[in-house]
């Protein structure tokens, strides 16, 4: 309760107050009685009502504090009249457990829930729920064990640590097995079930307990019929993880004998380790050259020094890469079509797992194709061999910068002799960028364009379209500019000669910054004309641009489908018009070198296609879902088709992901995969696996702080201001007292080392409105706030410490959302990474669910959370951003006025001590009514550009009636149903019908044609000129966006795969506008 301090002489003036704490003596609850009320102080009752539940064995008690006091009309209500954050504890007599755990009481979802749900109930089994609140939270024992407690009380500022899932260390002996160095160096590749066969002992040993301990409890009599349920003869649920740890151990196994008995397989591993070794050392060694830069320092190290770090896989990495080994060289065997889903918590270290899979399916490429016999057999062994799809271009980006570091890695080890030449090939391991035009461009001459008024004005700000993507070298670390980014190359031989493209080089201090070698360039392309012409190994992309498969059809490079390879233009699309020049090279031309000869440039006509992509990589599996999943699933028929090799082998799919419920449905849904194996298979509960452990709270391991409010006076931006205020000026205060800050009678002193992971406050809302208001309060009213608090509840402390105050009147603030500017985006990652002390350090970064996606930031520990997320997904992956190395804060404002934040308030322990139970299943449905209506034209016109020479760029050649036509329109049609029928049978006769009227359609704009040339006017064409986006008369354009005129012979196809939601365009015509 509060007391007056002084009195408020008008209604505006606002009296002092100070806190009062006010206690009551325990008092009994009739429980014989239905309902009752207690009267504890004037106006001020407990009433409380029981419900009988049906099983009659228990009880339902509903308890609450009213205050009755009268309210008399135009009476001013003082604040004396109010009860502040009231508690209210509920005990046994003698501290007898008599609380029910309320989760064991709702085992009739057992029943009737699916199998995937029951082992989800059964991994949480052993998590807690005694009471839910009205309008405020609960507590209770978190140390209790049985299925009963003796205490319950509200609390109106929730906190729960979240323990970490971290990666189990190995033993002494296992952690040998796991040094790259080690690995990397092993020369009699027998030598590897020697070094990895402990891995496998031990993992059967545990999973030997493993059964055991199932053993056991199916023979405990004393089971509870709730316990029971799990292992009825209907499914045992124990029974069915351990098969999934056997399955695991199996397939790991498959891989160490893979890697020991064939040479090629082994040196892929070999050269996997050796490029994972530089990668690791090369990343830490840059990001300390950063971190020097930013200080002002210069970089005096030519190269990092090895024994400083000791590269090792974490288990469940490496353990990964084995098991994957048999489907990613064998395209025969059944787990070849299975999708292996890598979960594991946010920051565990997913992208290294599958780096490590890039760079052996990587050599593996090169390398069977070493003793090649014909061109083409030479060439198979380039061309893209892995696709790697992000959500979004945020997180596309910060993924390449990181990507761009292993394929240094990779060169490194290419150019590293001449054997290692011979064996992984001529041309170089690159890896390519392809996100939407607002942040790179497509042409060549566009981005030569764009570097030369760069290098002509250095400030120059450019909204979008940047073709300088890397600010660091991601080798050394030292700064780029536009002067290391050349499009004018120059070359002494016709060996030396490459393809053109816009290339990157580094200082002549580094290794590709070398003078002169044509092969020492940072292995990156990053504009769409680029990756068309030289098809990188690796092609990392933004999910949504593959809707340009339909609208462009050079694209087919992509997959293989190559008629030419040119050394100085790169690969030729193999469906290019026979009259197409400007896309066929017509050498041997001449051409002059800077040595003064002049040779002819041989031209390499192609037989046959190449091999398609034979790796898929989808992570963030989580963010495939809703209507972008379904647009997603259903553009992912054209592309499996495409990726499918003449032999009909598909790609391996791999995916990742943190978050994860009922993914084989989605997967299924997405890739028509046959199974889904989830890495690491689960134990008996969650988190707890051979690779992984849930580490209990200590000192070393404290965990995440997960703390809630709920405002129920003040509402609004006003309380999102507060919180901020006080966690921005607390770690101020703490940094001004730093050498002796006091805190609970203990002293303690900081450096800004110590305290930088709290110094940026991440502020995460959930619309971009929001956001936009929350910035105007982050430049007067949290300032303003921050003052306050320093003058009061600070000011005596700052005098006894005579400590200087930091100036807060202006805050440095960053905002992480989709709405900036593509270009600025590589300059705000770098800006979060400044760290206390070097430059003017962020003091707050605003976001929105982009941030969630994946990126990546150590030192971020500190984030308020303005009202739920959407999803849990989103709530779990955007919190997950916090605490990765440091133990980390995040403060959950929610909105009194919203029923689903209060709902969430309300049962806050019990929410987030199980939060990954609550994770929604990712639904997608590629084939229903509206998704065709929205991209099954897309996906049709795709296959038949892609594939087909002759109407690869003209449509007026599509005639149904024609042999040619009809056949390549019948396969296509069969490829599409027979996927139909794999996914979702009912949609089968929909789709066809849908397909005969797409036909139907197209061959009516043919005729249409037809009838206009005979008159000698007209044309029919694929669409408008991408450059001028004019509109010509008496012209049919078959493909149009969202944003043309509707055209009745013309298929609307989306540009990119969010377009999945069609728009209503509103016009306002002022001739209509109605007058007085």
């Amino acid at each position: 309760m509060k007391e007056k301090v002084t009195e408020s002489k008008t209604i505006k003036q606002y009296p002092d107050w100070k806190r009062v704490d006010h206690k009551l003596d325990p008092f009994p609850i009739d429980l014989t009685k239905f309902e009752g009320r207690i009267e504890l102080e004037p106006h001020m009752y407990f009433r409380y009502f029981i419900n009988k539940n049906k099983n009659e064995e228990s009880l339902t008690l509903n308890v609450f504090l009213t205050n009755e006091a009268e309210i008399k009309e135009g009476e001013f209500i003082e604040d004396s009249n109010c009860i502040f954050q009231p508690k209210i504890k509920l005990t046994s007599p003698e501290s007898t457990k008599i609380f029910l755990n309320i989760s064991k009481m709702t085992d009739k979802k057992i029943k009737e829930s699916q199998p995937k749900d029951q082992i989800t109930l059964f991994l949480f089994r052993n998590f807690k729920h005694y009471a839910q609140g009205r309008n405020c939270a609960v507590e209770w024992n978190l140390e209790e064990t049985d299925d009963k407690t003796n205490w319950v009380q509200t609390t109106f500022v929730p906190h729960y640590v979240i323990r970490e899932i971290k990666p189990k260390e190995p033993s002494i002996e296992i952690k040998k097995s796991l040094n790259m160095k080690n690995l990397s160096e092993v020369t009699d590749f027998k030598k590897y079930k020697e070094l990895l066969y402990p891995i496998t002992a031990d993992y059967k040993n545990w999973i030997m307990e493993l059964e055991h301990r199932r053993e056991l409890w199916e023979n405990d009599k004393s089971n509870t019929d709730f316990e029971k349920k799990f292992i009825s003869n209907q499914g045992n649920i124990p029974k069915a993880l351990t098969e999934d740890c056997h399955d695991a151990l199996k397939r790991i196994k498959i891989g160490i004998d893979k890697i020991s008995s064939d040479p090629l397989i082994g040196e892929c591993f070999r050269f996997a380790n050796e490029v994972m070794y530089q990668n690791i050392i090369h990343s830490k060694w840059v990001k300390l050259n950063k971190e020097k830069i930013s200080r002002g320092e210069t970089i005096m190290e030519d190269n990092p020094n090895p024994s400083s770090v000791d590269p090792e896989w974490r288990l469940f990495q490496l353990a990964y890469l084995l098991l994957n080994i048999e489907s990613i060289t064998n395209p025969t065997i059944e787990n070849r079509a299975n999708v292996d889903l890598l979960w594991f918590p946010t920051g565990g270290g997913k992208t290294e797992a599958y780096y490590g899979i890039i760079a052996f399916t990587l050599a593996f490429r090169r390398i069977r194709g070493k003793d090649a016999k014909s061109i083409e057999d030479e060439l198979d062994r380039y061309g893209i061999s892995i696709i790697m799809r992000y959500t979004y271009r945020l997180l596309t980006l910060q993924q390449f910068q990181r990507a761009a570091t292993l394929f240094c890695a990779c060169e490194y080890v290419r150019l590293k002799n001449t054997q290692n030449k011979e064996k992984f090939g001529s041309q170089p391991f690159l890896v390519g960028l392809w996100v939407g035009h607002d942040t790179t461009p497509n042409s060549f001459a566009e981005a030569k364009k764009l570097i030369q008024q760069k290098r002509s004005n250095a400030n120059m700000e450019i909204e979008k379209t940047d073709p300088i993507q890397l600010l660091n070298c991601p080798w050394c670390g030292r700064e780029l500019d536009a002067f290391n980014y050349e499009f004018q190359q120059s070359y002494d031989s016709l060996e030396q000669l490459r393809p053109r493209r816009i290339q990157i080089r580094c200082n002549k201090k580094c290794f590709f910054g070398k003078l002169g070698d044509s092969e020492r360039v940072l292995p990156l392309v990053f504009v769409d004309e680029d990756i068309r012409n030289l098809c990188p190994s690796l092609l990392i992309a933004t999910v949504d641009k593959f809707a340009q498969i339909s609208w462009n059809w050079k694209y087919s490079t992509f997959f293989g489908n190559v008629s030419q390879y040119c050394k100085e233009h790169g690969y030729r699309p193999g469906n290019a018009p026979s009259t197409n020049t400007l896309d066929r090279c017509s050498h041997p031309a001449k051409k002059k070198f800077s040595n003064g000869k002049e040779e002819k440039i041989p031209v390499v006509n192609i037989g046959r296609k190449l091999a398609p992509p034979e790796l898929i990589i989808q992570d963030e599996l989580h963010l495939i879902a809703g209507p972008l999943g379904t647009l997603t699933g259903l553009y992912e028929t054209a592309i499996d088709i495409l990726c499918t090799s003449e032999t009909g082998f598909r790609p391996k799919i791999i995916a990742s992901t943190a978050t994860t419920k009922k993914s084989e449905d989605q997967l299924r849904d997405l890739f028509n995969s046959k199974t889904t194996k989830i890495f690491p298979p689960q134990g008996f509960d969650f988190g707890e696996s051979y690779f992984a452990e849930v580490l209990p709270l200590s000192e070393k391991h404290p965990g995440k702080l997960h703390v809630g409010i709920c405002s129920t006076s003040v509402s609004g931006f006003n309380v999102d201001s507060r919180i901020a205020a006080c966690l921005l000026r607390k770690i101020r205060h703490i940094r001004e007292n730093k050498n002796k800050f006091s805190f609970d009678g203990k002293v303690y002193s900081f450096t800004d080392n110590d305290l930088d992971p709290y110094y940026t406050l991440v502020s995460y809302y959930n619309t971009i409105k929001n956001l936009g208001a929350a910035i105007r309060m982050y430049e007067d009213t949290i300032p303003s706030y921050m003052g306050v608090i320093s003058n009061t509840s600070e000011n005596k402390f700052q005098i006894q410490n005579n400590a200087p105050k930091e100036s807060v009147e202006i805050l440095q603030k960053e905002e992480l959302t989709g709405r900036i500017n593509a270009a600025k985006i590589p300059t705000i990652l770098q800006d979060i990474e400044i760290k206390l002390g070097d430059k003017k350090v962020l003091d707050a970064l605003l976001c929105t669910n982009m941030l969630s996606v994946g990126v990546d930031v150590e030192r971020l520990n500190a984030m308020v959370i303005n009202g739920q997320p959407k999803s849990t997904s989103e709530y779990i992956q955007a919190s997950g951003r916090i605490g990765r190395k440091d133990p980390g804060i995040v403060v959950t404002n929610y909105a009194y006025i919203r029923p689903r934040d209060l709902s969430y308030f309300e049962n806050f322990i019990q929410f987030h001590s199980t939060y990954h139970k609550s994770v929604e299943p990712g639904i997608v449905t590629p084939f229903s009514s509206r998704a065709r209506d929205r991209g099954l034209a897309g996906v049709f016109l795709a296959l038949i550009r892609m594939n087909s020479q002759t109407l690869s760029n003209n449509p007026k050649k599509f005639d149904p009636n024609d042999t040619n036509i009809s056949k390549i329109i019948s396969d296509i049609e069969k490829q599409i149903i027979a996927r139909v029928n794999e996914i979702d049978k009912l949609e089968s006769d929909g789709t066809k019908t849908d397909i005969k009227e797409l036909i139907k359609k197209w061959d009516t704009a043919r005729i249409e044609f037809n009838s206009w040339t005979s008159k000698g006017t007209g044309d029919l064409k694929y669409r408008r000129n991408p450059f001028t986006n004019k509109t010509e008369s008496d012209i049919i354009y078959l493909l149009n966006s969202s944003r043309d005129a509707y055209d009745e012979h013309s298929f609307v196809i989306p540009e990119s795969l969010r377009e999945a939601e069609s728009e209503v365009a509103l016009y306002y015509h002022k001739k209509y506008e109605e007058t007085k």
